[in-house]
């Protein structure tokens, strides 16, 4: 599973928004309850974000909301370390947070060309230059980093599923191990691509 997608060819209103008014969302919608603190705002924003991700931009339920089981468990184990130092409530508060910001997301890269993000971050970055930053640096970094965190899930889960084949229960250091390897290979890789086009 992909945790975040892939741009999807179509024509819904969310397709036809401009990318400044989907990252305004993720703004608002996303990282607005993070602050608040408050259940009703947390569920309200999960609320809207699943509207918009099925309705606003037409991508199936079964597609759409499916969560990696990497990040049900790490969810799971927030509400379960809150029990025992504060309150369950904030590890549920918290899960619903992190749920309704990757559904926005989702909407953003599944109805965006890869493209139209990198030009976007690029202007937004633009005023750096004064600092002697490169806008075009800075586009690529999040590019790689929107492109590497799902490969990183999906590794896993790989990994888990393998696992589950051979009638294993949890993940033991020797199926881990091929994964880590991967995950280390991808960024060696990652980073001879950018070498050989003098960006580093």
């Amino acid at each position: 599973m992909n945790l975040l997608g892939q741009y999807r060819v179509g024509d819904s209103i969310m397709h036809r928004a401009p990318v400044w008014a989907k990252y305004l969302l993720m703004a608002l919608i996303g990282i607005v309850p993070f602050f608040v603190g408050n259940m009703w705002v947390s569920a309200l924003a999960l609320t809207v974000a699943v509207a918009l991700l099925l309705y606003g931009a037409r991508i199936p339920a079964r597609v759409a909301l499916s969560l990696p089981w990497m990040l049900i468990a790490m969810m799971a184990a927030l509400i379960v370390y809150h029990g025992f130092v504060s309150s369950p409530v904030h590890g549920v508060l918290y899960a619903v947070n992190v749920t309704t910001i990757m559904y926005l997301a989702r909407i953003v890269t599944w109805t965006t060309t890869s493209n139209a993000l990198m030009d976007t971050i690029a202007r937004a970055a633009s005023p750096l230059k004064v600092f002697g930053a490169d806008p075009e640096k800075i586009s690529l970094a999040f590019a790689i980093m929107w492109r590497s965190i799902p490969y990183i899930f999906d590794l896993f889960g790989a990994v888990r599923d393998s696992a589950r084949a051979r009638g294993t229960r949890g993940l033991s250091p020797r199926f881990l191990m091929p994964a880590v390897v991967q995950a280390v290979g991808f960024g060696l890789a990652t980073s001879d691509a950018l070498r050989a086009r003098g960006l580093e």
